[in-house]
């Protein structure tokens, strides 16, 4: 029985657009030797290029805090709005804004106490909840007085007022690295995949009932 032929392909090389049989499953270009010598420039330039953005990102995270702090946060946020939104499908409820109270918003995560203002409480879900985002968290700064109001229907009396002391008493100030904030999101954006896969359970189940 005699050997396969192997299928024709594409020059790898810059450039070239000829179709060649190769010799081998391991050629990558036609026999050219002009393109045997561009191919290895152009891998050589794109490990370089793969080291060097490797190298550059293990700088920022140890270096660049406020970017690694400001990436996290955003994943956060992300994962914020899930647990929200989790919160309301197993209770069968339509989502809410904290602050207005209207269903069916552009939401987003709503800090009750400003990150600029108090960074301590940037990451706490407590100071965390469902929030429209044009209304309530741009065009009215967070519509505090809502917000207010928004915790004790949610809570209750009782739940609600504790929630309130806790953000309005003292915090210790976040004291982290660059690494540390990229290991914390590390691990959100690995609850963030399951928290997404539970509310579409939910939301399956909700809709096939």
């Amino acid at each position: 029985m005699g050997l396969r032929k192997l299928k024709d392909k594409k020059c790898a090389a810059p450039g070239c657009d000829k179709t060649f049989t190769p010799a081998n499953g391991f050629q990558k270009t036609c026999y050219s030797i002009k393109c045997a010598q561009e191919y290895a420039r152009h891998t050589q330039k794109k490990k370089q290029e793969k080291m060097w953005r490797k190298e550059k990102s293990e700088w920022e995270i140890d270096n660049d805090k406020r970017k690694q702090k400001n990436m996290t946060q955003s994943v956060f946020n992300r994962l914020r709005v899930l647990e929200e939104k989790i919160w309301f499908a197993e209770r069968g409820l339509e989502p809410v804004c904290i602050s207005c109270g209207k269903p069916n918003m552009d939401w987003c995560c709503g800090h009750y106490k400003t990150r600029g203002s108090h960074p301590e409480l940037a990451f706490d879900r407590k100071n965390t909840f469902l929030q429209c985002n044009n209304h309530c968290n741009k065009h009215k700064s967070g519509n505090i007085q809502g917000y207010t109001a928004g915790l004790l229907e949610r809570f209750g009396q009782d739940e609600g007022n504790a929630i309130l002391d806790y953000l309005k008493s003292p915090h210790e100030a976040l004291r982290m690295s660059g690494r540390d904030y990229y290991e914390m999101r590390l691990k959100l954006l690995s609850e963030e995949k399951e928290l997404r896969k539970k509310l579409n359970q939910l939301l399956d189940i909700s809709a096939h009932p």
